[in-house]
């Protein structure tokens, strides 16, 4: 597997001249890493960054080695936890994912066993992570909820399984139900799209299953699924919406007879056709899983484990799904496990998962933060070292303010702000303000010139004045 430096110039001609943004691509090193737990298993499964840099994570805990609860954890920017918290203890529960809201808390998504069976369960906290209330979901059947989203509206969409059918639920703010729909299939991810509609990726129903991609319209209403056929029990574990409007899904293409399964990439168009996949083995023997994977300025990052003695891997590819560097980290032990990966503020990658050390045998919850790539960042020209751009919240979910000082002196008049553009990381266009003489700062929401909401993802703000143009990565999650 090919590793060192790559270099990548992207040369994109736009209507106020060219734009050149360099990015030389090395494996980033270790900023630091964090284990949390006590005597017995304890996990994180799904890590985000916070408005103030800190991070949330979601998973379970055993602090008495019996039953699982829930988990929510709070670091800040350097990995130190500020406070965690299990919210039911009388019966055995589990955390699949966590979203910071637009009012700062939190909701999480998981399942519970109250009585006889699984239910759905899914949980609304303050900003401390103070439980401000709980729904469940289910009926005769065991339920599960995998993943959670707040929506446009504010509301919030879930998937997971009722029984043996894909389930996806819309709440309204209050966690009220609006509507639910079943499909054949399993759920593991969903996401909005920019049309509003929603993205589902899991497995197909059969027993020996095929990756399965769901497209629906935003109230639920099938619009097309694709299925996507590999060796042998194959499932797709995430997926996201890329700049282009299609989609990138990770997961597993599975094992047949003695053949040890592969981390399964898959690229579609926006209507879910194929447009390449790569089937990755890395340098190791045994089974190789994704579970995460997101796109980035200069393509994609993806967690997941492998091997015989099963290594927390982490991939960075290009936008083709070329392998551009790979790492693994192990704890010494024999399980160690990569569940979710997210770029940060600072250019990074921000990793949770497994950790299990020698001779131990039981876990912890794992944190790792990676330094932001060589060259990964925006280079702005060096003849506009003083002036300013300042964007926050970075990374943002509802919105965010651009403000700036950058003017030019023309004669004994002086020129401010011309123009402000936000581009993809593929250098398309997508969102101009036009602004007055004197204007210091605007606010973005997050959609393009059309109204329409963006994607959850890397974008690059330029700000220009006459032949001064500074460039800075903003950060947007859902």
């Amino acid at each position: 597997m090919k590793k060192g430096v790559y270099r990548i110039e992207i040369l994109k001609v736009l209507v106020c001249g060219v734009m050149c943004i360099n990015f030389a691509i090395t494996q980033p090193g270790v900023d630091w890493q964090r284990t949390f737990g006590g005597d017995f298993d304890d996990l994180g499964r799904e890590v985000q960054q916070t408005e103030e840099g800190g991070y949330i994570i979601v998973g379970y805990t055993r602090p008495s080695g019996s039953a699982r609860y829930l988990w929510l954890l709070k670091a800040n920017a350097t990995g130190i936890e500020e406070w965690d918290r299990t919210y039911n203890t009388s019966s055995w529960n589990e955390g699949y994912s966590v979203q910071q809201t637009l009012d700062g808390g939190y909701v999480v998504v998981g399942w519970i066993y109250p009585y006889n069976n699984y239910d759905v369960w899914f949980i609304k906290t303050d900003a401390q992570g103070n439980l401000l209330w709980e729904k469940t979901f289910g009926g005769p059947d065991d339920d599960e909820g995998y993943c959670v989203q707040q929506t446009a509206d504010s509301g919030y969409i879930i998937t997971g399984r009722t029984g043996s059918y894909l389930w996806l639920i819309k709440t309204d703010a209050n966690g009220d139900t609006i509507w639910t729909k079943t499909y054949n299939g399993k759920g593991y991810f969903v996401q909005q799209t920019i049309d509003g509609g929603y993205i589902i990726t899991g497995a197909t129903g059969e027993f020996i299953p095929d990756v399965l991609l769901l497209k629906t319209d935003a109230q639920g209403n099938e619009l097309w699924n694709k299925t996507y056929v590999g060796r042998h029990s194959d499932e797709g574990y995430c997926v996201q919406q890329t700049a282009d409007t299609g989609y990138i899904v990770v997961g597993v293409n599975g094992a047949a007879s003695e053949v040890y399964s592969d981390l399964w990439l898959i690229k579609t168009d926006p209507s879910g056709d194929t447009l390449w996949t790569r089937s990755l083995a890395g340098e190791f023997y045994g089974n190789k899983v994704g579970r995460w994977v997101q796109q980035t300025e200069n393509g994609y990052i993806i967690t997941g484990y492998g091997g015989i003695d099963v290594n927390l891997w982490l991939i960075k590819t290009d936008f083709e799904g070329n392998v551009l560097w790979d790492t693994t980290f192990d704890s010494g032990g024999w399980i160690d496990k990569g569940y979710c990966v997210q770029q940060t503020a600072d250019g990074g990658y921000i990793i949770t998962g497994l950790y299990k050390s020698s001779g131990e045998l039981s876990g912890d919850l794992w944190l790792i933060k990676m330094k932001p790539e060589t060259g990964a960042e925006e280079i702005p020209s060096p003849k506009f070292q003083n002036s300013k751009l300042v964007i926050y919240p970075n990374p943002f979910s509802e919105k965010t303010e651009i403000m700036w000082q950058i003017s030019e002196r023309v004669g004994s008049s002086e020129k401010r702000v011309a123009s402000i553009k936000i581009y993809d990381v593929i250098g398309v266009l997508i969102k101009q303000f036009n602004l007055t003489n004197y204007q210091l700062s605007t606010m973005w929401d997050g959609t393009d010139d059309s109204g329409r909401r963006l994607p959850a993802g890397v974008y690059f703000c330029q700000v220009q004045c006459g032949d001064k143009r500074v460039i800075k990565k903003v950060i947007m999650v859902q």
